[in-house]
């Protein structure tokens, strides 16, 4: 089997902790099944007199390089923020076909495993039917929980979702809402992000505390996550705010972006600046640390996918608290490893947040909840999604002739 996994969401030198729950899956579906693999990942790239600090650090991106064990092909194509988002799954089609014919005449690939709906699954959708194969997509959240609302992006979507083959959720939330954007029930199939439960596992927490200079007693809490509107940073400070003063953990909130000024200022604003730090972005491989450090983690997002970071600080040890939004539900399914904020507000995360910390998770528990959650049932799944395709393609062929 020959796969063109064609993504945008793929790590590499210039952006390592980029998509890599796209990196993960497919590394081990490739072990298990012995798949010969190709990525495409283009990069978005502007007019020299509109600078992008954001999209400055993808342009970085060499077109072509071997990253954890990939050949990857980088080809540019245009992107025009907010003005020209209703034009991106057609520049992105342009910028990658060129790259994707001269890869096909190379290696003749049987399948396009394409993630997120828009803009890289209208581009594969135009591919799926220039080069005559099938199309497996992936989608992970933004892109069927907000993309299909837009009058910008609706149609394309929609276009995505019913050229595909097959259509990969990763949860059963986004999933019902792909349906409701016009995917093909009988062609949809849940198959969840995993954890690599070697890489995150519980480390001892003295010793994490020291390395990241965290205080040595007291109550630690983390935040992991872009420091945008919707990762909900300014509502977890609003929280701690409405905590009585000796019972605030210290909070670590770890990612960068460009709301980190607004987060600051809101700190020092409600009184927090000495117990809130903000570490910036971390490196993938140092969040264990991070979580191990920690006596909960929190995600207080206004919408999610799969929240890889609920999964990844519970194969700590660390329990969560979550705001019950879209798959964080499907994460966090037994209290016995967290909790979950039906209500969206301040008052109601204040309030989880101390029951969490006096409810007395056991962290060996939390972490055998996370074991269960390996990459190896979600990689057999795709395994016999792609074989499903391929097969029923060459049956409509051995019945064409």
């Amino acid at each position: 089997m020959r796969i063109l996994t064609l993504t945008s969401l793929f790590p590499g030198a210039a952006a390592p902790r980029h998509g890599v729950f796209v990196k993960e899956r497919l590394a081990d579906f490739r072990r298990h099944s012995g798949a010969e693999v190709r990525v495409v990942s283009p990069v978005p790239f502007f007019p020299r007199f509109l600078p992008s600090r954001r999209y400055g650090q993808f342009a970085r991106a060499p077109r072509r390089e071997e990253w954890a064990g990939f050949e990857i092909l980088r080809p540019r194509y245009l992107m025009l923020p907010r003005i020209g988002v209703a034009l991106q799954g057609l520049s992105y089609y342009v910028g990658v076909r060129g790259a994707v014919r001269r890869l096909r005449r190379a290696f003749p690939f049987d399948l396009i495993d394409a993630h997120y709906a828009y803009p890289d699954g209208f581009a594969a959708a135009l591919l799926r039917h220039r080069l005559d194969v099938p199309l497996v997509l992936t989608v992970r959240g933004t892109d069927v929980n907000l993309l299909p609302g837009l009058k910008a992006t609706a149609a394309q979507v929609r276009y995505a979702l019913r050229a595909a083959d097959a259509l990969v959720a990763v949860s059963r939330a986004l999933a019902g809402l792909a349906v409701e954007a016009g995917a093909d029930p009988a062609r949809v199939t849940v198959l969840r992000n995993g954890v690599d439960a070697e890489r995150f596992r519980p480390l001892p927490m003295d010793e994490c505390r020291r390395g990241l200079g965290l205080p040595e007693q007291g109550r630690v809490l983390a935040s992991v996550g872009l420091l945008v509107p919707r990762k909900g940073h300014d509502l977890l400070l609003r929280a701690l705010a409405l905590m009585p003063a000796a019972e605030r953990p210290y909070t670590v909130i770890a990612g960068d972006g460009p709301e980190e000024g607004a987060l600051r200022a809101l700190a020092a604003q409600l009184g927090l600046a000495e117990r809130v730090r903000f570490l910036g972005a971390v490196e993938h491989d140092a969040l264990a640390a991070l979580y191990s450090s920690s006596d909960l983690s929190v995600l207080a997002s206004s919408r999610e996918g799969w929240p890889n970071v609920l999964l990844e600080s519970m194969a700590c040890g660390t329990p969560v608290v979550a705001t019950a939004v879209h798959g964080s539900p499907e994460v966090v399914a037994d209290e016995s490893v967290g909790l979950l904020v039906q209500e969206r507000s301040a008052e109601a995360l204040a309030a989880a947040l101390q029951a969490a910390f006096t409810r007395g998770f056991d962290r060996e528990r939390v972490r055998r909840y996370a074991q269960g959650m390996g990459w190896r049932e979600t990689s057999l799944g795709l395994e016999r999604v792609f074989q499903e395709v391929l097969r029923r393609r060459a049956s409509r062929r051995g019945e064409g002739r």
